[in-house]
C-alpha cells in the first residue's frame, strides 16, 4: 500500500469495524470505498460534528455497499435520520430534565469555535 493512504486505510477500518458493532454489513473494498469518498471532494470534511460529512445509506438501509452510499453533511445525516420518529413521552421528559438550566454550548462562542465553515460565517456588528 501507498503511504499516502495509511491514513485512509485506517479511517476505511475504523468504519468497517464501526459497522459491524452496529449490526450493519458492510460490503465496501478499500477501493470502493476511497472512491466514494475521494470523488465526493469532502474528504477534507470528513469527520463528527457541524459542517463535517460522513459516508450514508440510502434511507438508512441496506449494506454499505456500492450503489447505497453517497457522501453527505452530517446536518443532513441527522435530519434524515430522525424523520418520521416520534419520541415517547418519557424520552421526551427525560430529554428535557437533561436540558434544565444547561446553557447551549455554543452559546457566545464565536463561529470558528463551533466547527462553523468559514465560508457560512456571518459577520454581524
Amino acid at each position: 500500500m501507498k503511504e499516502e493512504l495509511k491514513p485512509m486505510w485506517a479511517k476505511y477500518v475504523q468504519h468497517k469495524s464501526h459497522s459491524k458493532s452496529r449490526g450493519v454489513d458492510f460490503q465496501l473494498t478499500f477501493e470502493e470505498w476511497w472512491d466514494i469518498w475521494d470523488k465526493s471532494g469532502h474528504w477534507q470534511d470528513r469527520g463528527r460534528g457541524l459542517g463535517k460529512y460522513c459516508m450514508s445509506r440510502r434511507k438508512d438501509q441496506g449494506p454499505y455497499a456500492v450503489g447505497n452510499v453517497f457522501i453527505q453533511s452530517n446536518s443532513d445525516n441527522n435530519i434524515q435520520g430522525m424523520t418520521g420518529r416520534k419520541r415517547s413521552q418519557e424520552t421526551k421528559d427525560k430529554i428535557s430534565k437533561a436540558n434544565k438550566g444547561q446553557i447551549p454550548a455554543n452559546k457566545g462562542k464565536p463561529a470558528w469555535n463551533r466547527g462553523i465553515p468559514k465560508s457560512q460565517w456571518k459577520i454581524t456588528q
